[in-house]
């Protein structure tokens, strides 16, 4: 297991990884940065191989990893600082939170549709987070992360 801590609140919270998690401005994200200038889905991370990638989901503004802007699937390691928007997060090892830092709660799994716009969520076998709009239901598509043809699921 590993941890995420949000460093840039008054008081700082953090989180305990599962096996995949989303960054975002919408609600059921596992990380909520309410920020215009952060996609509905930022950025996502998946366990595999051993570790943690994290992945930009195709946002305008980029997801960066100590100042280096994430373009492909990006191995975490102790110590990386995340920014997405204004908001600075901290990667750690550690398979607990530091007794200071407020556990923050994840919202339940994020659902398969939005709840807001329609549009469909689902993950590319290689582990990349995808979103299209609704129209693209059933259509042939390709993964932006590892090229592989997809089809859109259906909601």
């Amino acid at each position: 297991m590993s941890i995420l801590i949000i460093k840039n609140l008054e008081e700082p919270q953090g989180l305990v990884l599962g096996e995949r998690g989303l960054i975002g401005r919408r609600p059921f994200n596992m990380i909520m940065v309410p920020d215009p200038d952060v996609s509905r889905i930022q950025a996502g991370s998946v366990q595999r191989e051993g570790g943690y990638h994290l992945f930009d989901a195709g946002s305008r503004a980029g997801t960066w990893v100590n100042d280096q802007k994430v373009i492909r699937p990006h191995v975490l390691a102790e110590g990386d600082v995340i920014r997405i928007g204004p908001a600075t997060i901290l990667y750690s090892d550690a398979a607990e939170l530091p007794g200071d830092i407020a556990p923050l709660q994840s919202p339940p799994v994020p659902p398969t549709t939005d709840p807001y716009d329609g549009g469909i969520y689902f993950d590319c076998a290689c582990g990349g987070p995808m979103w299209v709009a609704a129209e693209w239901a059933g259509k042939m598509g390709k993964c932006r992360y590892c090229g592989r043809r997809l089809v859109v699921p259906h909601r």
